[in-house]
């Protein structure tokens, strides 16, 4: 009986044995780094900024002998995430943290200004923005000549520009509109029914899509094919549906895509619709998202 036991106890230990070999070491595991945010950290130190605070994801306010900025670090994460070039991410910082030394005089910089669809809850400090709904604003932005960096616009820089809000949001929609007439509209037939989208030339560019409502030009490009007023969705930086009024039987068919789109982008705005006229981007409803943004019902 006593050898039964042995054994019994023998084979208890070896299985408690191998349950603690087994069993991940989460005590002594380490943090993982964040490389983008290191490499961006290490960078401010030797160029002389400051970094006051996180406005939102990936986007931050810093401060030099010149002023503050305010900065965003996305277009970089999406680039580091897809070719994980450390030392291209470097060269990114670099390159960010050197426009936002002095950013040009009004006369250059005005064919670089545009306006960008952010979420309404941002903190955007002394930055250059307005509501469009209750749920998203637009900020106005400076873009750096590849592309690849937004430097939010704050009051300061007007004073150093010498002109005036109503300036340089003109400046920005008009650049604006030089997007939306190098975009290609195109219309897809549902059941008789038309959805229409653009595309736009580079990857940079898809960064204002959702901002494109924003463009006078707009207009002019989609009437002659979706008329005017028309309804829109933006449920991310780098979408736009556009929907005519005619067609609104459309609308509860594309919610799908929408709350999708919402829920996987990194840079959600909202899963409102709108109604664009001559007069505003109008929001007449949204798609629920859990409990992210209340449902309404469309007029």
């Amino acid at each position: 009986m006593r050898g039964i036991l042995k054994k019994i106890g023998l084979v208890a230990a070896i299985i408690c044995a191998l349950f603690v070999s087994t069993e991940p070491n989460t005590m002594n595991a380490k943090p993982e780094v964040d490389l983008v945010y290191e490499t961006f950290s290490q960078a401010l130190n030797v160029r002389g900024f400051t970094l006051l605070r996180k406005v939102d994801e990936d986007v931050y306010e810093v401060k030099n002998k010149d002023g503050k900025r305010t900065v965003s670090l996305r277009n970089g994460r999406k680039q580091f995430l897809q070719d994980k070039d450390a030392e291209g991410l470097k060269r990114f910082v670099d390159r960010l943290l050197i426009d936002l030394a002095i950013l040009p005089n009004w006369n250059e910089a005005k064919a670089r200004v545009r306006l960008q669809v952010e979420p309404a809850d941002h903190d955007f400090g002394k930055a250059i923005h307005e509501k469009i709904s209750d749920v998203v604003s637009f900020v106005a932005v400076y873009v750096s000549a590849d592309g690849a960096h937004i430097t939010w616009i704050d009051e300061s820089q007007l004073k150093t520009w010498k002109i005036g809000r109503e300036e340089l949001v003109g400046a920005a929609k008009k650049n604006l509109n030089h997007l939306v007439n190098a975009a290609k509209l195109e219309v897809q037939d549902i059941d008789g029914m038309k959805l229409g989208f653009l595309s736009v030339n580079t990857e940079s560019e898809s960064a204002f899509k959702a901002s494109l409502i924003l463009a006078p030009a707009l207009k002019t490009i989609i009437s002659k094919e979706l008329g005017w007023p028309v309804h829109a969705v933006i449920p991310a930086r780098d979408f736009l549906y556009l929907v005519p009024l005619r067609d609104k039987g459309l609308i509860p068919r594309i919610g799908r895509v929408v709350v999708g789109e919402y829920s996987k982008s990194a840079y959600p705005l909202t899963t409102e619709v709108f109604v664009l006229s001559d007069e505003k981007a109008d929001a007449i409803g949204a798609f629920p998202v859990e409990t992210k943004i209340p449902a309404k019902t469309l007029k």
